[in-house]
């Protein structure tokens, strides 16, 4: 009698296992069909998760005086940010001599918040014209990354003028379009009816509450999928995404429609444009225009859905901010470059995650390719050096 308990309570431990382990592998198939994994998005909660932490600590955190909000300072090695609120590992306040310093204004394609910092498009541009550059330049190049999740014109003027030149930039390169074509366009049916000039239309400050149930329990739980797709459908993207950046992005917050009776203006893009022009030829630093790269045919290619190829009147808006690169540019030959990348990016369509974010493969060929039209810019800007010294 008793063996048979025995026999019975085997049989169960092992059909639960059985259970348990068939249960784990068909959630990693799903995170897989899914094109993504456990591990990836432990890691992208818990990243979310240390944001709210210190937002409910201090809720004004990430309202900056003059951005609305910033990257969280990080003194860890290898993580999404250093000490100075910039992506990327640390840097000398004060540049060596002989260094090129480089900042990248951008969005999140600039940040790259889904890539280790190896991963991301400045950090491979460094690498690539510092190897580049070996034996002809005394010093080195560094390549800062000075975007963040969300930034358009707006902010990235902001981050340019306030926080970039403190420290001694010698170059400028600006690559984002899309962050500042969805704030264009509004919903009138969500009640949002007037497009204000400093994008605060799209934008809300961080409320402490914007924490979740999951942010106290034991990391361990992660190493279930099944733990991890039970919290990644609760949340659906929602509370440990865009909300913490404090930030509706491209008005996320009511999905406007991408039609023209919803377009309201380019104009403030354009003036944002001129005006970091403008500070460009006053400080003798040049600025460099990089169209950003989106995969129109994205959606046609049976991947995640597109919403650029579902509104062609969003890409078009697209296209007129490079006209408006382009124009600037050749009204400021001496100190505004522009640099057209589309074309010789669309074999690569297939390395665009969704719209316009690339692949580890698809930031290597976008730093590839930029690394060789931005060494004439950098060769006048050693020569320009090298004239001011005599």
């Amino acid at each position: 009698m008793h063996m048979s308990k025995l026999k019975k309570m085997i049989f169960v431990f092992f059909t639960i296992l059985f259970m348990i382990v068939l249960i784990e592998a068909t959630c990693r198939i799903v995170f897989y069909c899914f094109k993504t994994s456990r591990a990836a998005e432990s890691k992208k909660f818990w990243l979310f998760s240390m944001i709210r932490k210190n937002s409910n600590k201090n809720p004004h955190y990430y309202s900056f005086p003059y951005l609305p909000y910033i990257p969280h300072q990080n003194k860890t090695p290898n993580t999404y940010t250093n000490s100075k609120s910039f992506r990327g590992y640390e840097f000398n306040e004060k540049k060596g001599k002989d260094d090129i310093r480089i900042f990248c204004l951008g969005g999140s394609t600039t940040y790259g918040y889904d890539h280790e910092i190896e991963s991301t498009y400045p950090y491979m541009l460094e690498k690539k014209l510092n190897e580049y550059y070996k034996g002809k330049l005394k010093g080195k190049i560094e390549v800062i990354n000075a975007g963040d999740l969300g930034w358009n014109s707006m902010e990235l003027l902001i981050q340019m003028s306030v926080r970039c030149l403190q420290y001694d930039p010698d170059l400028f390169i600006f690559y984002e379009a899309i962050n500042d074509c969805t704030p264009a366009f509004l919903n009138k049916d969500k009640g949002v009816t007037v497009f204000e000039g400093d994008f605060s239309h799209c934008r809300r400050k961080l409320k402490p509450q914007d924490k979740t149930c999951f942010d106290t329990l034991p990391r361990w739980l992660d190493y279930s999928a099944l733990f991890t797709m039970v919290r990644w459908r609760v949340l659906l993207d929602t509370k440990f995404m865009g909300l913490v950046w404090a930030t509706q992005a491209g008005c996320e917050k009511y999905y406007p429609v991408y039609n023209n009776e919803n377009f309201v203006t380019l104009e403030v893009t354009k003036r944002n444009l001129k005006t970091m022009a403008g500070i460009s030829k006053a400080h003798r630093i040049p600025i460099v225009y990089i169209t950003q790269f989106y995969a129109e045919d994205h959606y046609k290619k049976g991947e995640r859905r597109c919403f650029l190829w579902s509104y062609p009147v969003l890409t078009e808006k697209i296209k007129e901010i490079y006209q408006m690169q382009k124009q600037i540019a050749d009204e400021n030959p001496d100190w505004v470059y522009y640099i057209d990348i589309i074309e010789d990016m669309k074999p690569y369509s297939t390395e665009v995650t969704d719209a316009v974010h690339m692949t580890i493969k698809g930031n290597d060929i976008l730093t590839e390719l930029m690394k060789k039209k931005l060494i004439p810019v950098i060769d006048t800007i050693l020569l320009r050096k090298a004239e001011e010294k005599q």
